[in-house]
Parts: structure tokens; C-alpha cells; sequence
């Protein structure tokens, strides 16, 4: 069998594994992109659920594999035993690495597209486990969601709508369906169907919605909620979507017209124009009339309209303009092609068009496309929707000049913490982060992707903290799309970071002579496990780098050494480019120690460096080793310290200028770290420690003594003042507020928030006591928390524990919501329970299913050691108690 696609750098040895998206199941729905590719690989894999069943993908596209190419069936049985899923995987790994070790490229075929309810990420997981070099590429689909929209001829959101897209559905999805203001799609409803239909009656939005099954496919029937339910249909079908656009308010006249030719809106894809679906490439080719996006609509995607077609440019017309071509055209019996960048149901602006057309009885259709969304996902090389990371993808744009409902505020979305994509928000970036901070962490990770799939497509990728500043610095105002969340963190593979293909922020790659519109940017994975890495540029350099390696492994640090081939031969050296891989490397690791001269580590890292709470420690050392300078990450980041203990094993002289280190102030962000303190805004601790090194004596105001007395007792400063928190008095502390002296607050309530500028600390005091139905996922066990802690006007900042019953120990959900918020979790036994019934009301609900009155109650009231401060309230399948422990017992 001869290599085929080598038109790429395989100097590995190892053929591409592609990702290829077939669509929902019309072979006009696949790109021109997949088609080429299945044409050229050697091999092509389709995944089936059973030996005698039927690959649903490899029907699609069978007839566009080339002659001559391998065809196999890879079994994935339909099991929860993790087991026999892993060594089905290890099997279809082992298949697909007999045909990539020859040196020939292969296909993995899925519904759909390959970042979104995929098995691709699954084989490229276990192939990488045995060669960690093969690269994967994903070709974006058309998703069955999109192509159902089309066929409904409407648009799923317009505007500022949201779009949630949700598989499997709960009973609290259906419960909050209520709430949601934007467009649902429910995905694999099969079963549950009736139930969604009854939520969407019990909502007022059953006159909307649509059921489709089996798209493109042997039985398909897409009908109207209405009719699907009147025809009783059956919903047992496992490829059953559910659509429920966002609400659209439309008049439409009863004019009336003679049957004139059609208005055809195609999807032209995110800008390859080989990422144009088949259909859509034809259509346009059909077509005598134009008008297409100029403004951002790729050109080229122009190559496949007829040569005598009459083309417009809409970026310089207006909707009348418009209308007005699209109605002489069809009155003439001709068809229009309108093409819209990516998908038109998303964010289109095809509704107003759609209304116009309606009250003129002009006919029209739609031809879906693949979005930017899906382009991204695939330049990044991440699946949105990671089976223990998220499965939940919601689609949004920051408010402007169009409203967006308070229910479908970022601040809102976040609280889902699920994969998250922004369009027409990458102007307003600082914003964006600022609303997303109230539910994402800030070292959720986020990417922002310019032109996805043109060739100037261009990468940022960073976290919440740092991706205002990457994107401002990169020149990034428009054409761009924000990505959040846990999806885009590194996991799988040993990082191509140096790899000469890799294209990202700080290095254009090399791109092979072969024309290739889809970005070729590998799959990104785990960063490596070295704590430090130890950079030099010169040869004397490279010997001062691994001794400083050597020491620091010698004090139980882990490290690699990075320079430039050109300056060693050593093999315990990784390749550094040049000065520019710097800002990559303090990313990958939590420490960097360059060798090298420090104006030459300011002006590289410098750029990159924010916020002193998510800053890595940069530390810089000369070539003789005489001197270890401590440059930034000072407290908080580790460099003050591992620049002390680096030095002291060097015998070098450790530079160290903060202010609190050099006058031997205590440094007030690391005594609260030390005693488990937390601190609602960072940015006052700078004022705090100005004015403690201005000798100003400290006043300490708090209703929990012993917490502040034993900060007291760590900063010991001269004390003027530690007095008894008024209970809302901010007035009078306003009044009392000496501009002689420093200001902690120390306490776990919210209500002095409206009080002046002062830090305020908060113990670890709360116990949330934690009980729900089995299943509760992360994201409603955190809402519920956060709403509780908000209604009782506490601080999420003071919790300590979630505490639970020991037969929820293995809760995914609560397990995973401590995670997030970074606390630990006890569990309490039925006999433990049992012990303090007295204290609160039991519930025969809660004792039918799990043996005792309550859970919530009792096992806050136990692990606290101390009194109730909310009892048990319930949110959806979520209940909740507070309970505080007593003075003392919130540090460590």
C-alpha cells in the first residue's frame, strides 16, 4: 500500500490520524475538505456499536473512499464498564497504528462534527498512549442540530440570543427550561422525549419547537412539536433531537404571490473554502444571483459560483437593497444563492431576510454550514464536550447594542461553568472576563481563535486572568471567538510546543509546500511534569543551567533544561527556539529560572506578566552563578523563596527586592495563605502592605476574635486597635476609619460590602452540608452553594467543607463541586446522624431513601462542631444547610 497525503512534514516516521466529520447523515452535508481527505488517506475507520449492526457513518460516506483504501469497522460497545470500553479502544488503537507506523495517513469517520458527543478524542487518547508523536487533525461537520434547524427553515438565535445545547437530558434541565430565554436543543432525546415535549408545553414553547429524527438518513421525518405529538409518533428512536429556537417576534402579511424561484441562504463554513458542505457548493454553482457576506464571507468561496452569475456584495447594502435584489431575481423564475459566514442559524442575521420573504411569498431554504464554533475546536485541537470536563456547551455573545435577558447574562452563563463560546464578544475581551469572573475561576482556562481556518488564522490561548492582556498584545479587536472553560485544558500527549508544525501565539510554523486551508495546529496535551524549567541561551549558559537543574533536584524540586541545539550536544537537554519560548515555558511549568541577562527576561516575559496571584515565579540567574535574582511571582508564586533556597545551594547571592522581604515587614499575602485564610480582593493587600511599611499601626475590626488574633499574633505589628465588628454598621465604621492606620475586616458576612476600601479576610468558618438526588451534576450542587451562601449574605470565601452522608461518598457531583471550590469533603455515617436527631426535622422522603430523617442538617451540625446558620433549603435536586464552627476553628 502506498503513502498517501504526505504533502506533510513526517519526519516522525508516523502517518496523520484525521478526524472527519461527516454530517448528520446527508452525503451532501460533508465538506469538500472531508470528501478530499477520504478520498487520499490509506485507510479509513468507522465506529459501530455491535458486530452485526451497521456503521451509521460509513454508509454516509462509503462511496467517497478511495479505490484501493482500507475500510475497517471498529467495535464500541454501547457498556458502562469502563473495562471493556478501554480495551475496545486499545483494539481500535492498535488497528489504526498498524496503517500510521507505515507511514500512511488514516480517517476516523463520525456523525456529526468531531469536537462535539465524539468518539474521536477517545481513539486519539489511547493511540497517543502508545505513541505519544502521532499528530491528530480534526476536519470540522455540519452537526445534526444545525442541519435540523436548516430544514426547519429558521434560525436558532439571533441577536444577543444564547443557545444551550444539552445531551441526555435531566429532570433539572426540564425544570429550569422555565428560566431559559434563548434557544434548547436537546440532543439523543430518545426516551425522553414525551417529557421534553411535555416541559416545552408547560413553558409556552411547544408552538416553536421541532422534532427531528434520523436527519439525513433511512427514515428521517422532521415535524412540528405539535404534529409529532398529534401523529403519536413514537420517541423511542435514539437519534432524536429536539429543537426549541429562541422566541421570535415577526409580522407576516397575508400578501400573496405566484410561485417565483427560490432564495437559497447557505452556511459558506467558518473561511476555507473547502469547508463549504457539498450541497452548498453546488447550490452556489446552480445559482445565477449572488449576494454573499463580503465583509465576512472568505472570497475565494466565490470560486465556486458560476462564472456569469451576477455577485453582491451585502456589505455595502442595506436590507432593502437587499430584498429588493432577491425579489426581481425570483420574480424573473431565477434562484439566489445568500451566503452568511459559518452556520446561518447561528447568528445569521437571516431572520429579518426570512420575514421580508414570508410577507412576499417568496420560497426559500436553507443550506447549514460549518460554524466558527466547530472550526475553532479543531484549530485547538479540543473536543467541547469531554465526557469528566463538560457536556454541556452554551453559545453566546456579550451584550451591545442589542439587549441580552438578565437570565442570559455572561454572569449568569458562567455559573454553569460548562464549555462556553463567545462570538462578537472579542472587542469587549476585559469586559467578558469581568462578568465570567463571577462564575468561573480565574485559572479556567480560555482561547480566543481570529478567522478560524483562514490563513491568517491566529491562536491566543491562556486563562481567564492573563487572556485580556494575550489578545490586547496580539491586536485582536473583531472576527474572533472566545472559548472557556475546562475543555481547552492540556491533557493526553507529551506538549508539541517545539514542535516545528505548531503554530501559536509567539511562532508562526512551518507550513509544508502543499496548499492545506485547514489550519494544521496539532492536538495540544498535557504540559510537561517538570516544576521548573531552567533556561540558557550560550554555552557557558547551558553548563551553569544544569547546575542549577542538579541543585534544585537535589532540594526535591523536579526540572528540565531548555537551550538552543546549536549550543550543546547533551541529551538531557530539551530544544529551546530562541528568547521567544520563554513566555511558553513559564506557562508549561511553575517556575522559570533563565540564565541569561535580565533585561533580556523583561522584555520577553514581561508582557506576560498580570496578576502577582496567578503569576509563575520568574527567577533570573548570571552565568558565573554569583547572583539569583528573584524578578516576579514573589510571594504568592514561590519566587522569594525558591530564589533563598536556589542560592543557598548554589553559593550564590540571592536578590530579592519586595519591600516586605528587605525591611523584614511580614508579607501579609503569605501569612494568610499559611493560616487558610482567603482575602475577597488582592488588589487590597498592596495598600495594606504599603502602609504597614510606612510603620502605620493596624486596626482590626471582626466578630470572630480568636480568627483575628491569632492574624494578629503572624503580622505582629504595633496595634492601636481590635475592636468588635458593628453588626451593619458600615456608617459608623466609616466614621471610625483612621487614615493613620492600616484596616482589616475579619469576617465570613457579605454585608459591609457596601463599607470604603479596606481588606477584608475571611476565615474558613462554613460547613455546607450537602444532600441530593442521585446524578446531581458539579454545576447544580455549585448553584445551589453559591445561592445559598448569597441568600444568607455569607461569603463563599469562608467555606471550609462540604459535608454529606457516607453513602453520597462517591457522588460525582459533590465530589467534583469541592473540587472546584477547593475544599475537602467529610462524610458522616446513618449511626452519626442519628445521634443529633433531636436538633432538626426529619423528612420521610429523605428517610424512605436513604434510611435517615435528614442529610443536609445533620452533617453540616456535625463536621461544624458548631450551630446552624441556614437550614436545609432545596434547589432543584440540591439541599443545602450552613452551619458555622465556633471562633478559632476557621484557620488552619
Amino acid at each position: 500500500m502506498s503513502p498517501k497525503l504526505q504533502a506533510h512534514d513526517n519526519s516522525s516516521g508516523l502517518g496523520i490520524l484525521y478526524g472527519v466529520g461527516v454530517g448528520p447523515g446527508d452525503p451532501e452535508l460533508m465538506t469538500l475538505k472531508g470528501q478530499q481527505i477520504l478520498g487520499d488517506v490509506a485507510a479509513v475507520f468507522a465506529p459501530k456499536s455491535k458486530s452485526d449492526g451497521d456503521s451509521l457513518a460509513l454508509k454516509i460516506v462509503e462511496q467517497y473512499v478511495g479505490k484501493g483504501s482500507q475500510v475497517s469497522e471498529l467495535i464500541f460497545p454501547m457498556t458502562s464498564d469502563s473495562d471493556e470500553l478501554d480495551k475496545a479502544w486499545t483494539r481500535a488503537a492498535d488497528a489504526v497504528l498498524k496503517i500510521l507506523r507505515a507511514g500512511n495517513d488514516a480517517a476516523f469517520i463520525t456523525l456529526g462534527d468531531p469536537s462535539t458527543y465524539s468518539t474521536f478524542s477517545y481513539l486519539v487518547r489511547a493511540v497517543h498512549r502508545q505513541e505519544a508523536d502521532v499528530e491528530a487533525r480534526v476536519i470540522p461537520g455540519v452537526t445534526s442540530f444545525a442541519a435540523a434547524a436548516a430544514e426547519t427553515a429558521q434560525p436558532l438565535v439571533e441577536g444577543s440570543d444564547a443557545l444551550k445545547v444539552l445531551p441526555l437530558v435531566t429532570e433539572a434541565d426540564l425544570d429550569r427550561l422555565e428560566d431559559e430565554t434563548g434557544a434548547v436543543v436537546f440532543l439523543k432525546a430518545g426516551r425522553r422525549t414525551a417529557k421534553i415535549l411535555e416541559a416545552l408545553r408547560r413553558t409556552g414553547r411547544i408552538d416553536s419547537a421541532t422534532v427531528a429524527r434520523r436527519l439525513g438518513m433511512e427514515g428521517e421525518s422532521v415535524l412540528s412539536a405539535n404534529a409529532f405529538e398529534q401523529r403519536k409518533e413514537t420517541g423511542d428512536e435514539y437519534l432524536t433531537i429536539v429543537l426549541s429556537p429562541a422566541p421570535v417576534v415577526e409580522t407576516v402579511t397575508d400578501a400573496k404571490g405566484s410561485k417565483r424561484g427560490m432564495v437559497h441562504f447557505i452556511g459558506a463554513g467558518p473561511g476555507a473554502p473547502d469547508l463549504i458542505t457539498m450541497r452548498g457548493a453546488t447550490v452556489l454553482s446552480e445559482s445565477p444571483v449572488v449576494i454573499y457576506a463580503g465583509s465576512l464571507v472568505n472570497p475565494e468561496i466565490l470560486k465556486h459560483a458560476s462564472p456569469d452569475a451576477d455577485v453582491y456584495n451585502s456589505a455595502s447594502m442595506d436590507l432593502e437593497e437587499i430584498i429588493e435584489v432577491m425579489v426581481n431575481t425570483t420574480k424573473e423564475g431565477n434562484d439566489i444563492a445568500r451566503v452568511h459566514t459559518g452556520d446561518p442559524a447561528l447568528y445569521g442575521a437571516i431572520q429579518e431576510q426570512i420575514s421580508e420573504l414570508k410577507q412576499r411569498d417568496i420560497e426559500y431554504k436553507i443550506v447549514p454550514g460549518v460554524t466558527s464554533l466547530f472550526a475553532a475546536a479543531a484549530t485547538l485541537g479540543r473536543e467541547l464536550t469531554q465526557p469528566e470536563l463538560a457536556q454541556t456547551v452554551i453559545v453566546s455573545r456579550i451584550e451591545g447594542r442589542t439587549p441580552v435577558p438578565g437570565t442570559e447574562s455572561l454572569a449568569s452563563l458562567a455559573a454553569h461553568q460548562a464549555s462556553l463560546a463567545l462570538y462578537l464578544s472579542v472587542g469587549s475581551i476585559e469586559r467578558v472576563v469581568g462578568e465570567l469572573a463571577a462564575g468561573y475561576p480565574m485559572d479556567t482556562p480560555a482561547a480566543v481563535v481570529y478567522r478560524a481556518s483562514w490563513p491568517d488564522e491566529k491562536i491566543v490561548e491562556g486563562t481567564l486572568a492573563d487572556i485580556a492582556h494575550k489578545v490586547k498584545v496580539a491586536g485582536i479587536t473583531k472576527t474572533a471567538l472566545i472559548l472557556v472553560g475546562r475543555f481547552l485544558q492540556a491533557e493526553g500527549r507529551k506538549s508539541k510546543l517545539y514542535d516545528p508544525a505548531f503554530t501559536h501565539e509567539y511562532r508562526d510554523g512551518k507550513r509544508s509546500s502543499a496548499t492545506d486551508e485547514v489550519a494544521e495546529t496539532p492536538v495540544v496535551t498535557e504540559p510537561t511534569t517538570a516544576e521548573v524549567a531552567v533556561a540558557a541561551l550560550t554555552e557557558k549558559g547551558v553548563e551553569a543551567a544544569v547546575k542549577v537543574a542538579d541543585a534544585l533536584r537535589s532540594m526535591g524540586r523536579s526540572a528540565s533544561v531548555y537551550a538552543p541545539a546549536s549550543r550543546h550536544d547533551r541529551d538531557d537537554v530539551e530544544h529551546l527556539a530562541g528568547t521567544s519560548d520563554l513566555p511558553l515555558l513559564l506557562k508549561e511549568h511553575q517556575a522559570l529560572v533563565a540564565v541569561m541577562a535580565l533585561g533580556v527576561v523583561i522584555r520577553t516575559v514581561g508582557p506576560e506578566l498580570r496578576d502577582k496571584r496567578t503569576d509563575g515565579a520568574v527567577i533570573v540567574a548570571d552565568e558565573a552563578l554569583a547572583n539569583v535574582i528573584s524578578v516576579a511571582g514573589g510571594h504568592i508564586g514561590g519566587a522569594n523563596q525558591l530564589t533563598t533556597e536556589l542560592a543557598e545551594a548554589i553559593g550564590a547571592n540571592p536578590v530579592i527586592t519586595t519591600a516586605s522581604d528587605t525591611r523584614d515587614v511580614p508579607a501579609v499575602d503569605l501569612v494568610l495563605r499559611d493560616l487558610g485564610l482567603t482575602v475577597d480582593d488582592h488588589t487590597s493587600l498592596t495598600t495594606l502592605a504599603a502602609d504597614l511599611l510606612a510603620g502605620k499601626p493596624l486596626d482590626i475590626y471582626t466578630d470572630r476574635p480568636v480568627d483575628a488574633g491569632l492574624l494578629l499574633d503572624a503580622l505582629d505589628p504595633s496595634v492601636s486597635n481590635i475592636a468588635p465588628l458593628p453588626e451593619h454598621a458600615g456608617d459608623q465604621l466609616a466614621e471610625e476609619t483612621d487614615n493613620n492606620s492600616a484596616d482589616i475586616l475579619v469576617t465570613d458576612s457579605t454585608w459591609h460590602m457596601g463599607t470604603p476600601e479596606r481588606t477584608v479576610v475571611r476565615p474558613r468558618s462554613i460547613v455546607a452540608g450537602v444532600g441530593c438526588k442521585k446524578g446531581a451534576t458539579r454545576s447544580e450542587v455549585l448553584t445551589a452553594i453559591r445561592d445559598c451562601f448569597a441568600e444568607a449574605e455569607v461569603s463563599v470565601g469562608s467555606l471550609s467543607m462540604i459535608s454529606s452522608i457516607d453513602i453520597k461518598s462517591d457522588e460525582p457531583g459533590i465530589l467534583e463541586a469541592a473540587r472546584e471550590l477547593g475544599v475537602d469533603t467529610e462524610f458522616v455515617t446513618s449511626a452519626d446522624i442519628e445521634s443529633v436527631s433531636d436538633k432538626f426535622t426529619a423528612s420521610e422522603a429523605v428517610m424512605e431513601r436513604v434510611g435517615v430523617g435528614g442529610v443536609a442538617e445533620p452533617s453540616a451540625l456535625l463536621v461544624s462542631s458548631g450551630e446552624l446558620i441556614v437550614g436545609k433549603t432545596i434547589y432543584g435536586p440540591v439541599t443545602v444547610a450552613l452551619a458555622r464552627r465556633p471562633d478559632g476553628q476557621g484557620v488552619i
